[in-house]
């Protein structure tokens, strides 16, 4: 497997791969994102959006017929690197799936109360915290 940053025209590729694995495709053009390939298929992608020195995971889109937990564990772990690199002293995110797979590399969970301030009016937050049913998770990057 081997774990890509996108380009701009990879972006059609990962909608397409959003569609066939059944995710609605939030509007994350802005994002900086990353995508696994698997015998030239795509298996799974994740993104980020950095908001001062915060970065906000986007949209992980899993197939699980390609990806396994492992290698989703391990995107994740190159996502959060490509943002430290970028500045980002720690990452957020808001999950509506088993916070377990997050708490696996080092995500902890937090209130909405707890996010900080410039994040607490942005999506994904602000929506989520509206609906109740997401949980928000966060992880402090080693300096």
């Amino acid at each position: 497997m081997n774990i890509i940053q996108a380009e701009a025209e990879d972006l059609f590729k990962i909608k397409d791969f959003a569609k066939k694995v059944g995710v609605d495709w939030p509007d994350i053009d802005d994002a900086t994102r990353f995508f696994i390939l698997n015998k030239g298929q795509m298996a799974a992608s994740l993104g980020f959006t950095l908001i001062g020195d915060c970065a906000v995971l986007r949209a992980l889109i899993i197939d699980p017929e390609q990806c396994g937990l492992g290698e989703a564990m391990h995107l994740l772990q190159m996502v959060c690197q490509k943002a430290q690199e970028l500045g980002a002293k720690a990452v957020y995110l808001a999950t509506t799936v088993p916070a377990y797979i997050f708490q696996l590399t080092g995500f902890t969970k937090i209130e909405p109360k707890d996010l900080p301030e410039a994040l607490r009016n942005h999506p994904p937050f602000s929506k989520q915290a509206e609906k109740g049913h997401a949980t928000m998770m966060m992880k402090y990057l080693k300096e």
